[in-house]
């Protein structure tokens, strides 16, 4: 990989101070020792993008780019310390009243379905599913038509319903990869808390909630 002297590099930043959204980027290691990695990290925060010798002008302008993001996860980077520092946060968001929503996004063989599963699952051969229709509720929440919401007590059972519905993901053959998803999945985590003793309003009155609901999303 050769580097074009004497040009100031494109610099495009995904993680601005004021934006409540974070974004984190996770390197995936070369598939073999013949690969060449057009990917340098300049700093924990920040990579910068080389284009290939002969690559199209079109999409690349024989330029170099920057990005910077909330964190760089190198190709040393383990599941536990991603989901430690990006997906953690999130459950203890949820727990404390907050909602949440992790997504996962990149070209087909970037490793997205492995960020978020860690390569565990069930392989179990996928079923078809009958067309469901996208609404609208009256708080303006979407939500899937003729889904099943499932309760849940256990990590077991929760990882289950998981898996059941990975299983259903269309899969097929790309030219990146032998087994790629065609479809994506949403799993929907709804966390209700419900108050042993009614709780009192700064006017001294009993308030009428009686619990509480909180939801995280993953997306991939």
């Amino acid at each position: 990989m050769s580097t074009k002297p004497g040009k100031t590099p494109r610099r495009v930043n995904f993680q601005k101070s004021s934006d409540p959204l974070q974004v984190f980027c996770r390197i995936r290691p070369l598939q073999n020792a013949y690969e060449e990695s057009c990917i340098s990290v300049l700093s924990s925060t920040t990579i910068q993008l080389t284009p290939p010798d002969g690559s199209n002008p079109r999409y690349f302008n024989n330029k170099e780019v920057q990005y910077v993001f909330k964190k760089i996860f190198d190709t040393d980077s383990d599941q536990k310390q991603i989901y430690m520092e990006v997906a953690h946060p999130l459950v203890d968001n949820l727990i404390h009243g907050k909602d949440g929503l992790l997504l996962t996004y990149g070209v087909t063989g970037s490793g997205k379905t492995y960020t978020m599963n860690g390569g565990t699952g069930d392989k179990s051969k996928s079923t078809p599913l009958n067309n469901r229709l996208i609404r609208e509720d009256s708080c303006q929440n979407m939500y899937v038509h003729g889904a099943n919401e499932i309760e849940v007590t256990t990590t077991e059972e929760a990882l289950q319903v998981l898996y059941k519905g990975q299983a259903r993901k269309k899969m097929a053959r790309t030219l990146c990869n032998k087994e790629s998803s065609r479809s994506h999945s949403v799993f929907m985590i709804r966390l209700v808390q419900a108050r042993k003793k009614m709780a009192r309003t700064l006017c001294n009155k009993e308030s009428s909630r009686s619990h509480s609901v909180f939801m995280i999303r993953l997306v991939q």
